[in-house]
């Protein structure tokens, strides 16, 4: 039988792209248009969000150490318990291990010095009694490394898919023949888009305030799920003010506002873990994305919103082929009239960074982010 092993030599991207998936559950990704899904990690049959999030960390190990196929699938029933057949967890293995090879080896190929020795790729099935007629039909396949057919046939075309895409210099794919009649079969359902540039994206280095200005939209296939979904109350309770607020930067300046908050957070740059376990990276970048239009002032009560939400929304967004992943937190607190504030931080590669602060007295504007994916609800 072909063996199957996560060999971190292969490739040091593979595991930097799959570290930037996202868990949910089946449910939740089914819901999800095409490249929202590429951004997600999910099994079949796992019922709970926490034991999805160790199953994906168990594979972000094997992809870091090396791991061969039955010795994560030990560790594998020991995070899901039960009873699981081979079959199953060899699926999520090998389509998981497969995913992150291809997308690193999409990155190592997009390289300019690449393209220019090697300007075309070619489909590279296993082709044996296992093969199916999806791959069977494109192997062999060449076409230049900028066509459009392959971001809708970058392997892993289907469950359990073994091929892969080798790059040809000109001499090399006039040698095979450039290929011009191609196959019409299409990939299995949810498979054959190839990585998108975005999906490599840092942070604060590739431009928060610029990303801030795309027109977003839920990444939802149909109507996104809100707090109607889940059955919750219309309103939500309005709770004591956790302390005094900061003073604006106009009042004191940058400098001394750093200077305050960071007496406040107990140093900067400081770590909040919020009640689903995820941590909340605040830095000095933070305060560069603020207005100075005055709520930065509630940045005091920053550490009581991340640690004590009312809810925990998380919202897969998207712009062309760049998907985001956004969890949302809110509460309202009593202070005068009700405030409502709205933490909106992007998920990146297991934490949460890039923040967004809101406050706000229109109610309106809170129903209104009540939408997505409910990760925590005060009990």
């Amino acid at each position: 039988m072909w063996s199957v092993s996560a060999d971190p030599l292969r490739f040091q991207e593979a595991a930097e792209w799959f570290r930037g998936k996202v868990p949910l559950l089946k449910g939740e990704w089914g819901q999800l248009t095409q490249e929202a899904r590429r951004r997600a990690f999910t099994a079949a049959g796992v019922a709970l969000l926490d034991r999805l999030a160790l199953l994906h960390q168990s594979v972000l190990r094997a992809l870091e150490e090396g791991t061969p196929l039955e010795e994560w699938r030990q560790e594998a029933l020991r995070v899901l318990g039960g009873r699981w057949s081979y079959g199953h967890l060899e699926t999520i293995f090998r389509n998981n291990v497969q995913a992150a090879y291809s997308a690193g080896r999409w990155d190592q190929l997009q390289d300019p010095a690449v393209r220019r020795s090697h300007p075309y790729l070619m489909y590279d099935a296993v082709l044996d009694a296992r093969t199916t007629e999806i791959c069977r039909a494109r192997d062999g396949v060449v076409r230049p490394a900028d066509d459009p057919w392959w971001k809708a046939n970058w392997p892993p075309l289907h469950h359990n898919c073994r091929s892969g895409v080798r790059a040809l210099t000109r001499a090399e794919a006039e040698r095979r023949g450039v290929t011009q009649t191609l196959p019409s079969l299409p990939p299995q359902e949810g498979f054959g888009l190839s990585p998108a540039e975005e999906e490599w994206v840092e942070g604060y280095a590739n431009g928060q305030r610029d990303a801030a200005r795309l027109p977003w939209a839920p990444a939802f296939a149909g109507e996104p799920p809100t707090w109607r979904s889940y059955g919750l109350p219309g309103r939500l309770d309005s709770t004591p003010a956790p302390g005094d607020l900061l003073p604006t930067l106009a009042e004191v300046g940058e400098a001394r506002f750093l200077a305050l908050l960071e007496e406040r957070l107990g140093g900067l740059p400081a770590l909040l873990v919020d009640p689903t376990g995820l941590p909340v990276l605040v830095d000095r970048g933070l305060v560069g994305h603020l207005k100075g239009d005055g709520r930065e002032r509630f940045l005091a009560w920053l550490p009581d919103l991340v640690q004590s939400p009312q809810e925990v929304w998380l919202l897969p967004l998207q712009h062309e082929r760049r998907v985001v992943f956004r969890q949302r937190y809110l509460k309202v607190y009593r202070e005068g009239r009700d405030r409502h504030l709205v933490l909106s931080a992007e998920v990146h590669r297991g934490a949460l960074v890039a923040l967004t602060f809101v406050e706000s007295r229109d109610y309106a504007y809170l129903q209104n982010q009540r939408v997505g994916f409910l990760r925590w609800v005060a009990k």
